[in-house]
């Protein structure tokens, strides 16, 4: 009789998932904020900063500091020439300060479910994971980041361009365990890589 057939090879184990396949880090209401802050914020008297999008306190219109602030007719945000958007405060008029409760809420769970993320096993074009954190020591100026989760023990400084490459669907994701300073001037730059659309502000986390 023939001899037994050789047991099935196993199935090969599934590839690693693409960056643009790992779960977003849902924003919530927060996602309509540029910057939302639950105790202040503060231009250190700069009358060229300029911030693109809405800004938000969750306490009273005294925490923006370094704005000329100007209420609008209305009384459910304020209006600044530095910023193209809108303030929001809990000084403002109702339902303003139950929509900042509810954003800021959103953004600490957004915030807790992108602390708990690991760092990713390649960062940047780098080899291993060990390169997905304290990448340059935390001086990250001229870094070229693609889609990643990165971790800093400390701080991290950037004062000069850094470039976000990826596509539209990207997912990066920044730890840091300290401070963050950014110099006068700074951009991020949104950089497509490929055909699928530049990195979208809501997927940098």
């Amino acid at each position: 009789s023939p001899p037994p057939s050789p047991p099935p090879s196993p199935p090969p184990s599934p590839p690693p998932p693409s960056p643009s396949s790992v779960t977003p880090v849902l924003l919530g209401q927060a996602v309509n904020f540029a910057i939302l802050t639950k105790s202040g914020i503060t231009n250190l008297g700069n009358p060229l900063s300029s911030i693109t999008g809405n800004i938000g306190v969750s306490v009273t219109i005294e925490a923006i500091v370094g704005f000329d602030v100007v209420a609008d007719g209305t009384r459910l945000f304020s209006t600044s020439l530095q910023v193209t958007g809108a303030i929001y405060s809990t000084s403002d008029a109702v339902p303003t300060p139950a929509m900042l409760v509810a954003a800021y809420s959103d953004l600490e769970a957004a915030y807790d479910d992108a602390a708990l993320r690991a760092p990713s096993n390649t960062c940047a074009g780098l080899a291993n994971s060990s390169e997905c954190l304290n990448v340059n020591g935390g001086y990250i100026g001229g870094v070229a980041f693609k889609a990643g989760t990165y971790k800093w023990a400390s701080f991290v400084e950037l004062m000069s361009d850094i470039t976000i490459m990826g596509s539209a669907s990207d997912l990066f994701i920044f730890q840091i365990g300290g401070y963050l300073s950014v110099g006068d001037g700074v951009q991020v730059m949104l950089v497509a890589d490929g055909d699928r659309g530049a990195p979208k502000a809501s997927n940098i986390n």
